[in-house]
């Protein structure tokens, strides 16, 4: 776990979130306390090459199953949500009228969703729209819903302001080409903000992307 430690803190943007790196760091030592209280009694009573053998199939499907996370702590210490009874969308680079306005990403609703406009004239890339929680969260985790039955959004950038002026990168979420995935989320280094502006920069069928929920966690 030791020389994995600084790839995975980058890559689950882990670097600022203190409880979630002691998780990490002590999930093996949970897991060799359990083994250690378990395997004694099971070897003496079917003798030693039956627990290795399950031990190595339990050891392909963790494998497995590390390979298909694209957050961490999704299950354990997962930051709660953060109420969106005082969201606006306060900002926004265009919004289709009739089906695909901007409020659409807040109704709690995902049938429904915000469009950039593309009838008469589709701007092109990037498609922004900016969110004001109404006061200043600590921001740990951000979770994105796009268009259901539709793979047009493939990047979402995301940025933090304390003032809407100054917006600073804090992570990405990219849906790939044809990923059946309607919802990803993205752990992001803990940062006070009250302001964020989620950022179309590619599609899989550009200029077109539509977003249908969003959510934030934090404290």
């Amino acid at each position: 776990m030791g020389g994995a430690k600084p790839f995975y803190e980058a890559y689950f943007h882990l670097e600022s979130n203190v409880a979630l790196q002691g998780w990490a760091m002590s999930s093996a030592i949970v897991g060799s306390f359990i083994g250690v209280l378990l395997s004694g009694r099971l070897a003496d009573r079917y003798g030693r090459k039956p627990l290795i053998y399950t031990a190595a199939i339990l050891f392909i499907i963790s494998a497995l199953g590390t390979g298909m996370v694209y957050g961490f702590g999704d299950a354990f210490f997962q930051p709660p949500d953060i109420p969106r009874s005082g969201w606006k969308v306060i900002a926004f680079s265009s919004e289709w009228i009739g089906g695909g306005e901007k409020e659409n990403i807040l109704d709690g609703n995902k049938d429904t969703f915000w469009h950039n406009i593309w009838m008469g004239s589709e701007p092109p890339l990037p498609h922004y729209v900016i969110i004001d929680f109404g006061k200043e969260y600590n921001v740990m985790m951000i979770e994105l819903t796009r268009r259901l039955w539709n793979n047009d959004l493939k990047v979402v950038e995301f940025s933090t302001s304390m003032d809407n002026k100054n917006y600073v990168p804090v992570g990405k979420i990219d849906f790939g080409t044809n990923s059946p995935k309607s919802t990803m989320a993205v752990n992001v280094p803990t940062t006070k903000a009250r302001y964020l502006k989620c950022m179309v920069t590619e599609s899989n069928r550009p200029p077109s992307s539509a977003i249908a929920e969003v959510y934030v966690k934090g404290l």
